[in-house]
Parts: structure tokens; sequence; C-alpha cells
């Protein structure tokens, strides 16, 4: 009798927990990136008009590295609930004529280059390479809004 209540409330505490799970991450725009992708002045229009900072990705098609980034920090939900509404985040090639006038800007030597920068454009913070979920989030937590 004692084991069968036991098993009971356990299985009745399971089921607690995973449907308070599945409500916290019901819908998916929360933990998703906004991302602006390949119009810098946008980015730069939307930091002005909601007094943000900008976190700039300056990547390249061919760059594993980046794509890696691209594919398996920025889509994580715990990032996204981090950075999302706190600062712009905008994608841009640096390979295309539009990020090219950015590479030179920030003095790209690598990709991925990553660039905070105010809303005047002025950069806060640089980083090129390799960066995992969890460094990636300490790294910009400071700068954000």
């Amino acid at each position: 009798m004692r084991t069968s209540i036991s098993l009971l409330l356990f299985g009745l505490i399971l089921f607690i927990v995973s449907c308070k799970k599945k409500a916290e991450f019901t819908d998916p725009s929360s933990y998703q990136v906004v991302v602006i992708n390949e119009n810098w002045s946008q980015a730069v229009q939307q930091a002005k008009d909601k007094n943000q900072h900008i976190f700039l990705l300056l990547h390249a098609d061919w760059c594993g590295i980046c794509k890696g980034f691209i594919a398996d920090v920025m889509p994580d939900q715990d990032v996204a609930l981090s950075i999302n509404n706190k600062i712009i985040v905008a994608m841009v090639d640096g390979d295309m004529p539009g990020g090219a006038d950015l590479k030179t800007k920030y003095a790209v030597s690598a990709y991925p280059t990553m660039v905070i920068v105010d809303k005047d454009e002025n950069t806060l913070l640089k980083r090129q390479g390799q960066i995992e979920k969890q460094e990636f989030v300490d790294w910009i937590t400071p700068y954000l809004k």
C-alpha cells in the first residue's frame, strides 16, 4: 500500500513538472532571436529609435565557424531569452558590397567578427573567432539595455 501511494505521488509530481516545462516554452517567438540581415542602416535606425546597442556579426558564407555560430548559438533559447528586446542584432556578410564597408570600418581581419556598437556606431567591444553559447551570453550581457 505504501509503495502504491509513493508511486502515485511520484507520478503526479512528474506530471506537474512536465506540464510546467511545456507551458514555459509554448511561444516560440519568445526564444527566437530577431535578426536584421544584410541591412545595416535599418539596424542603426532601430538602435536610435529604441536607444539600444547593436550586436553586429560579420560573417562569410564560406566560414565554417560562422555557420556553426549562426546554426547553434543564435537560435538557442537561452541566448534568445538573454538578448531579445535588449540589443539590436544584425548579421552582415563581410564579403558582400554592404559588408565590405563595415569590414573596413570595424577593422575585420577574421571571421566571424562580433562587434557591439552604440547607437552612433562607436565600437564598445569587439571579438573575433569561435565562441561557445555560455561564453557568448557572458560576453554580451554587460551591453544589454
